[in-house]
């Protein structure tokens, strides 16, 4: 029986390089991905987008999923979600409002919801300010960053620090403060904050109050600033990041050193990661495709709801679609199950990941309240007592390495083609024994670094 084999492809340059690197971009006002590695494998830096987490506190939401750019599971079936789960899907390309220092993702979609980039115009200062999160407070002094940002990476080396943390100073106390602007004519609408990760434990203050908190650093979490926002005014959020509680065993950064985006919506909507996408059953023939939607109502009354899927195949062309309404009590969510009939199915495979979208259509009435997209692959996959993993009717070898959050260093950055020479290392007799002799069909890619 012929095996075809799943690289899981990780960079193996050592852990105290990609620290130089980044502490010499740094020293030229550099961001990391700004510099170009000179090499014969010309790596160029990348910027995938954040990782998602679970643990949730007051004001902020949990934002348990999978990232939406490509990256490796924690486990094997979290890598086959890759196929399948929605928060890989595209994120969503709807008109937003235009900022200064955001940028705004624009397609033909219905005008509903904004998803704005807020990643520039931050202030940021080092230690404890006292009022730091008031509106009026005088940040004129402050660094002016763009995130992500680590204030760490840039040193200097501390000869007392654990040589596990870099030896670079990343205990302590630093602040973010920004300013922006929210339309008029968006009163009466929902206003998130998503941020994809902050070291450590941090606390957002919107115009002076305190909006949401997190009691962690590695994972993603959401504020929704409504209550505290004003539209047609200006509008100040504050972030205080504390690691001085936080423990490690490698270098864990400090700051907001993921990305941020502000996300503008009406309060009939689908829910944060409300979109769930499965493939039941799958032949050469046809796909049973299962699309559950959770659509949030932040309104005082109930509200009568029609939610309208469309299935686009990898070309975007419609194959399939249906329509379902229920009654969605006031501030509540309910979610809505339907299932379609795919023909002839483009299989997503390791070297064909044909990906469909799931795009999702929320009405009252006539009238189009929001709208959402989720992309997906239809497969199958099998775990076989005696002969391993099978996708799509035969057998594919696994390989992995276990790797932790050191690459933070990065921020959130990778090479490109970092990951071949990582997994061509794993599978050469100097490799680590257990990926080499027991042949791991486990993939321990921690997902708290990438």
């Amino acid at each position: 029986m012929a095996v075809n084999s799943i690289d899981i492809h990780i960079d193996a340059t050592a852990t105290w390089v990609i620290i130089a690197w980044s502490f010499a971009a740094s020293r030229r006002g550099l961001q990391p991905w700004d510099m170009q590695w000179n090499s014969s494998r010309s790596h160029e830096f990348l910027i995938p987008d954040g990782l998602h987490g679970a643990g949730p506190r007051k004001e902020v939401e949990n934002t348990m999923g999978m990232p939406r750019s490509f990256i490796i599971s924690a486990t094997v079936a979290g890598m086959l979600m890759l196929g399948s789960s929605c928060e890989l899907g595209q994120s969503p390309k709807l008109v937003g409002p235009k900022m200064s220092g955001a940028s705004t993702r624009q397609s033909s979609a219905p005008a509903v919801r904004s998803v704005v980039n807020f990643n520039g115009d931050w202030k940021f200062a080092k230690g404890d300010h006292d009022e730091a999160e008031t509106p009026n407070f005088d940040d004129s002094t402050w660094e002016a960053v763009r995130l992500p940002h680590d204030w760490a990476i840039s040193g200097p080396f501390d000869p007392k620090e654990n040589g596990y943390a870099g030896k670079l100073p990343w205990r302590g106390v630093g602040w973010y403060r920004k300013k922006f602007a929210l339309d008029g004519a968006d009163t009466g609408r929902r206003v998130y904050f998503d941020f994809d990760g902050v070291m450590a434990f941090p606390k957002v203050y919107v115009n002076g109050q305190l909006a949401g908190e997190w009691d962690y650093g590695c994972i993603s979490f959401r504020v929704d600033a409504t209550p505290y926002v004003k539209f047609g005014h200006a509008n100040v959020i504050a972030v205080q990041v504390d690691t001085r509680q936080h423990g490690t065993r490698w270098y864990p950064g400090a700051g907001i050193y993921r990305r941020v985006t502000l996300t503008i919506c009406n309060p009939v909507h689908v829910a944060h990661w409300g979109t769930f996408v499965t493939t039941p059953n799958v032949s050469n023939e046809s796909a049973r495709v299962r699309v559950q939607s959770a659509v949030e109502n932040r309104l005082d009354n109930e509200s009568k709801v029609s939610v309208e899927i469309v299935l686009l195949d990898p070309e975007g062309q419609p194959v399939a679609t249906g329509s379902k309404g229920d009654i969605v009590p006031a501030g509540s969510l309910r979610k809505l199950d339907q299932s379609f009939v795919v023909k002839d199915p483009q299989l997503w495979d390791i070297d064909s990941p044909k990906l469909y979208t799931a795009r999702t259509i929320v009405r009252i009435g006539r009238k189009i309240v929001d709208a959402d997209t989720a992309g997906f692959g239809i497969r199958t996959f099998q775990f076989t007592a005696d002969d391993g993993f099978y996708l799509n009717g035969r057998r594919v070898q696994l390989f992995g390495v276990n790797l932790h959050h050191d690459r933070q260093h990065f921020i959130p950055v990778l090479w490109s083609g970092s990951w071949k020479s990582c997994a061509t290392w794993a599978s050469t007799p100097c490799g680590p024994a257990t990926i080499r002799q027991r042949q791991m069909c486990s993939i321990c890619v921690i997902g708290w670094g990438l």
